[in-house]
């Protein structure tokens, strides 16, 4: 495939800092990533891509000959299937991973999707039940090393960064450079105003909750808002509040879940990871 197509790919993990990276990397002229996060498109079937593909290109239709096509979309990375679409179609890309500890991101993704969806059940009934059931995936998508694997197994570990959220999230700018060596893009300078993306909050009163909460009205705004207008918006609607906390022995039980996949991810990352496992 020709013209205005990705050449590499933030694709992961959700609730992993990729907002954070699309950011710094859209900031930058020597990039190209499209007005809307997360199109999620590779993770489709083949008759859907098929029948979207158009519609797919266009979003890079605005990029210049210089710059270097990317997008970002966190559920490529467990997705079983996603990567060797984008390889089979497009050809040899660049993917970059933002792992995170999992326990902390399964938490963070299960508010996410609580408020959001405006679910009224308690967090840690939440995870309890995705423990159990794992309806949404969000249990799997923190077993890093079989996902890696897999990554490493389709591209190649050479088309494959991987960055640690707890370590890359204090450096910015140290972390941009990466990248961009990784990419082979020319340096840039990022100007970090400190302001955490994505933080935790409510939304301001019951009303806007019934009405931000709605599927329809979820689903309009994703047509119509690019993701940098969502996220403005959702800063006018919410107010940052206490995190919901999670119990200690729920967080065991997490840490066991975890800890042979994360043992298995130092290993093939061969360094210690800055998690407690």
């Amino acid at each position: 495939m020709e013209n205005r197509v990705p050449s590499f790919f933030v694709v992961g993990t959700p609730k992993g800092g990729t907002t954070k990276l699309y950011m710094m990397l859209s900031s930058l002229d020597a990039f190209f990533l499209p007005a809307e996060k997360e199109l999620d498109f590779w993770t489709r079937d083949d008759e859907a891509r098929a029948n979207t593909m158009h519609s797919y290109l266009k979003h890079f239709d605005k990029a210049n000959g210089n710059q270097i096509i990317g997008e970002a979309s966190p559920n490529y990375f467990a997705s079983s299937s996603a990567i060797s679409n984008i390889e089979k179609v497009i050809g040899e890309g660049k993917y970059i991973v933002s792992l995170r500890d999992p326990v902390d991101r399964l938490v963070s993704h299960i508010l996410m999707m609580k408020r959001n969806n405006g679910w009224k059940t308690d967090v840690e009934d939440l995870i309890l039940e995705n423990l159990k059931s794992d309806k949404y995936n969000l249990v799997d998508e923190g077993r890093y090393d079989k996902h890696l694997q897999r990554l490493y197994k389709t591209v190649g570990q050479k088309n494959v960064l991987v960055l640690i959220f707890e370590e890359w999230i204090k450096k910015p700018q140290e972390t941009l450079n990466i990248v961009c060596n990784f990419l082979g893009a020319t340096r840039g300078h990022y100007v970090d105003n400190g302001k955490p993306i994505n933080a935790y909050k409510e939304y301001k009163n019951p009303l806007i909750k019934l009405i931000s909460t709605h599927p329809k009205v979820r689903q309009m705004a994703r047509r119509v808002l690019p993701s940098s207008a969502r996220l403005q918006l959702k800063d006018q609607l919410t107010v940052a509040t206490e995190k919901p906390s999670v119990s200690n022995e729920l967080k065991e039980k997490l840490k066991k879940v975890y800890r042979g996949h994360n043992e298995q991810l130092a290993e093939l990352l061969n360094k210690k990871l800055p998690w407690n496992i």
